[in-house]
């Protein structure tokens, strides 16, 4: 892991469904202790924990209303300014999801003497989306993620880990998954037009191995490493 002292940055990494996102988070997490913030699951340990928070989303979602930007706002804002505090470096995953939630991110940094300095979108077609996507099964019992293809269990329809039966989720069909991605596309493109507009988006070729797709990010963020310590040296 990068422990050098005193060279926080603040990330996001955005990729549709199938992209690879949650591997390439992992990864990066590993290798630079990036704290990692996605808002589904800061949500979730919030209503598990019972927070205040917690319980105001509790109750909309028993309500079967969406989470406002509020809730969202106030949760992330804790947790980035946590970070923040103690020169920490952000990865946030999947946020912001919309201009309005992209607004509240920078005047929220700016109001703390920071800023974003990357942003990365794994980039990959629709075909290869939809393969990746309907190929995919999940072991029922423990949640291992295999496909079809190019990671088969050593048994068909079988777990490696701990031998649970493997299923498809049912909206893993390209009807459903072509909805996903428009969905998507509509909420999530004006958020990275606007971080491309300030020049901090970097697309990422995603069809290819994950290795080579980690090794493309590396690379950019050990050149913001370096840019964001000259400019506190300058």
């Amino acid at each position: 892991m990068d422990n050098e002292q005193n060279r926080a940055l603040n990330l996001a990494l955005f990729g549709p469904p199938g992209s690879g996102k949650g591997t390439q988070a992992s990864m990066l997490i590993e290798a630079f202790g990036f704290t990692h913030l996605a808002p589904g699951d800061l949500l979730r340990e919030e209503i598990k924990t019972k927070t205040e928070l917690g319980l105001k989303a509790e109750a909309v979602i028993a309500a079967g209303r969406l989470v406002s930007d509020d809730i969202i706002h106030g949760m992330l804002g804790r947790h980035i300014a946590a970070v923040l505090e103690r020169g920490g470096r952000i990865l946030l995953d999947g946020f912001p999801r919309t201009l309005g939630q992209f607004d509240f991110l920078e005047q929220f940094l700016a109001g703390r003497g920071s800023r974003m300095h990357g942003v990365f979108f794994l980039d990959l077609p629709t075909e290869e989306l939809i393969g990746r996507l309907t190929g995919r099964r999940l072991c029922g019992q423990c949640g291992a993620v295999y496909h079809v293809q190019t990671l088969a269990p050593k048994v068909a329809g079988v777990c490696d880990v701990c031998g649970g039966a493997l299923v498809q989720r049912k909206d893993d069909n390209r009807e459903s998954i072509q909805g996903r991605l428009a969905a998507y596309e509509q909420q999530t493109f004006p958020v990275l037009k606007a971080f491309e507009a300030q020049g901090k988006l970097f697309r990422i070729k995603a069809d290819q191995p994950r290795e080579e797709v980690y090794a493309a990010i590396e690379d950019k963020v050990r050149a913001l490493l370096e840019e964001t310590a000259v400019g506190r040296r300058a």
